[in-house]
């Protein structure tokens, strides 16, 4: 068996670790039977009957208005297998599928032979990735798309054909319509796209501009949708977001040390130095919880008033960010570090790991554990981290995924609570860093080549 065909084999066993993980977790985690976001099925399902975002009283059949990226492609995938949760799991699983089979097609053009491999396994196996295959989800729907511009932008260097500048076009847009904060880094991504490619010739400089018409023309249609139904220009709600991180000014110096302390090695060992932490930790706090049902209590009360709920949280969000804008922003680097926490089967943090639960463990038993955990997973962030920083010098090669990565993770740290799945669109390209880490470790000792 030559190379080519057992990189082949080893890339369908791959693909075969990803069916079965994600399938392995979908049971532990009870994902065959749907537990996932009911507003994304009502969006897809009135798409599918009324050819509609909105319900026959004029009002979003969400509780709070969601992008339609995903909606509008899951009523596609109940148009073709029917209307069954079934129909969820098969379109995520293409996605899931196809996505690592782009990514591996992406590794090999940072890295070479089996070493390429790499990457898209880690990815096949990551928990924190394949648990939402069995969920109706829009994280893993945002994975694929981060994923799909990344192999398109990398393509169009190589070949220069306007097809996959439409294919760049039509993952941003799927990509913003399912999380808007892409929408702020659409003018640095066409910059980036402009540097990394000129001069153009004339056929791409027309091409280029109908893509970037066709973004501006179905991104904006959504905002004037929205205008129209609810008076706002926004893509979706995300007014108590903002206000989870708004809030952070309140805390007091010990309550600060006692949060970075639970970022970096969980609620359990940040109860041991601080007694009481555990039992109403950051960044969603009792009182947290409360100012948010005061909000919902409103929207439940009138649904058509999403836009003046949505302006008033806003409202005090700033004013809660004015007392001490740059308490606010300093915060910030803690959760540039929550954001990075590790997962649980399910895909959520394992802040609260310990807390109440597995008495059978001793108490240093317990502490050992969980920072065992978050020091193992903290050094593998670290490296791929440093890795991109180093990678800044061949600019060319890996602006884009460098910008995408530093974007995600400054912007989501500024403006929200940072949970873990947050990071997930990016996170195939913390892989691919440690990937070429390993790569470079094992080259520079004469155990592996490049070739």
């Amino acid at each position: 068996m030559n190379n080519k065909r057992r990189e082949l084999l080893l890339f369908f066993i791959i693909i075969f670790l990803g069916l079965l993980t994600s399938t392995v977790l979908g049971f532990l985690n009870g994902g065959f039977v749907d537990k996932g976001l009911i507003s994304f099925n009502k969006i897809a399902l009135s798409i599918l009957h009324d050819f509609s975002f909105h319900d026959e009283d004029m009002l979003f059949p969400a509780f709070f208005r969601r992008p339609p990226g995903y909606p509008v492609v899951l009523s596609l995938s109940y148009l073709i297998f029917g209307e069954r949760y079934f129909s969820v799991v098969v379109l995520n699983m293409i996605l899931w599928l196809f996505g690592i089979t782009l990514f591996w097609r992406i590794s090999r053009h940072f890295l070479r032979g089996y070493s390429a491999l790499l990457p898209p396994l880690m990815l096949s196996l990551f928990w924190g990735a394949a648990t939402y295959v069995f969920s109706t989800n829009s994280d893993l729907f945002a994975l694929f798309f981060t994923i799909l511009f990344v192999w398109a932008f990398i393509l169009y260097q190589e070949k220069k054909t306007t097809r996959w500048v439409f294919v760049q076009a039509l993952a941003l847009v799927f990509l913003t319509l399912t999380k808007p904060i892409i929408l702020y880094a659409l003018p640095v991504l066409v910059l980036l796209f402009i540097l990394f490619n000129k001069p153009f010739s004339r056929r791409m400089l027309i091409g280029g501009i109908f893509c970037l018409l066709i973004i501006i023309t179905l991104i904006g249609s959504w905002s004037l949708y929205s205008y129209r139904l609810l008076n706002t220009f926004q893509l979706s709600s995300g007014a108590l977001t903002l206000l989870r991180r708004a809030d952070d000014v309140h805390m007091s110096p010990k309550r600060i040390q006692a949060f970075l302390l639970s970022s970096l090695v969980g609620d359990y060992v940040a109860d041991k130095v601080f007694p009481g932490y555990a039992n109403d930790p950051e960044p969603v706090t009792k009182k947290t919880v409360e100012r948010e049902k005061k909000y919902q209590a409103l929207l439940a009360k009138d649904r058509s008033n999403d836009t003046e709920i949505q302006r008033l949280a806003y409202k005090e969000s700033l004013s809660l960010i004015r007392e001490s804008p740059s308490k606010f922003f300093l915060l910030g680097f803690i959760y540039l570090i929550r954001i990075h926490m590790p997962v649980n089967h399910s895909g959520i943090d394992l802040s609260h790991l310990f807390v109440g639960t597995h008495n059978a463990f001793s108490e240093m038993q317990k502490t050992f554990l969980v920072i065992g955990i978050f020091l193992t997973w903290y050094v593998f962030i670290g490296i791929s981290l440093a890795v991109l920083v180093r990678r800044l010098a061949d600019w060319r090669k890996w602006g884009i995924i460098i910008f995408l990565v530093f974007y995600f993770v400054g912007v989501h740290a500024i403006i929200s609570h940072s949970e873990s799945r947050y990071l997930l669109p990016v996170m195939p390209f913390y892989f691919l860093a440690f990937s070429v880490f390993l790569s470079d470790f094992f080259f520079r000792r004469g155990l592996l080549t490049k070739v």
